[in-house]
């Protein structure tokens, strides 16, 4: 009895840490994606974690005549296109768990970012690192209790929480957490956003470089944590086992 009920609390508290880890991943991410789009948006006229204006904007040039202004904004899209593609032949048999290449990204992106502003301090060069990591982190997709989660831009989940929030007013209250979590996922795309304006007007470009440190040691704690599951999960099967 005594060693049912160990296994009961075991599971539970394991499933708590899990829950509380998944959430701390895609809340971490969230606000970087926030900070990453103020500082193409401030430092270089563009938005780069999302492209309905964009595409937009493309659209615009065409029809003005703007080659060039036509051709950096493909060069983007395509770049975030790309990204998403890696993502999906990385990740496409781990939408519902975390795996070694949820820290592996993150960490890639982060030096990739370093070497591109310290060694060719190229605007067309970061922003090509930034549409394609970008693009890497909204196709690095998991599913939480049916929700797809997706971190680097909010419109989808503006229309969500109001989807959520009618379905509570109807009585299904299953929903609330949804509309808790897309609220929260909001506020810190906002939050990083805000952070990121005042440490433009503070450092200026250096902030790529604080983010690209961040991105870092976000892809180190989830690799940890990464493995640190592996081992317990294989711990445990030993013992059931």
């Amino acid at each position: 009895m005594k060693g049912t009920l160990w296994i009961l609390l075991r599971d539970k508290t394991n499933s708590i840490l899990r829950k509380n880890f998944y959430f701390a991943w895609i809340g971490s991410l969230t606000f970087l994606a926030g900070a990453i789009n103020i500082c193409a948006l401030v430092l270089f006229g563009i938005s780069i974690t999302h492209y309905t204006g964009n595409i937009s904007h493309a659209a615009v040039a065409l029809g003005s005549g703007q080659l060039f202004i036509l051709g950096k904004l493909l060069a983007y899209i395509i770049l975030f296109f790309l990204g998403s593609v890696i993502a999906r032949f990385l990740f496409h048999r781990n939408e519902s768990d975390l795996c070694k290449n949820h820290g592996l990204m993150p960490i890639l992106f982060g030096i990739s970012l370093l070497v591109i502003y310290k060694g060719f301090n190229s605007k067309a060069a970061t922003l090509s690192v930034l549409a394609l990591g970008m693009g890497i982190q909204n196709g690095t997709c998991i599913r939480i209790n049916s929700v797809l989660v997706r971190t680097t831009h909010m419109t989808g989940y503006i229309t969500d929480a109001a989807y959520s929030l009618v379905a509570i007013i109807k009585g299904d209250w299953e929903q609330l957490w949804k509309l808790r979590f897309y609220g929260i996922s909001i506020f810190l795309y906002f939050i990083g956003g805000i952070i990121s304006f005042i440490a433009i007007h503070k450092i200026g470009n250096l902030t790529l470089v604080v983010l690209a440190i961040l991105y870092i040691i976000h892809g180190i704690i989830i690799g940890i944590g990464c493995a640190i599951k592996v081992k317990k999960k294989h711990r445990e099967g030993a013992e059931n086992g």
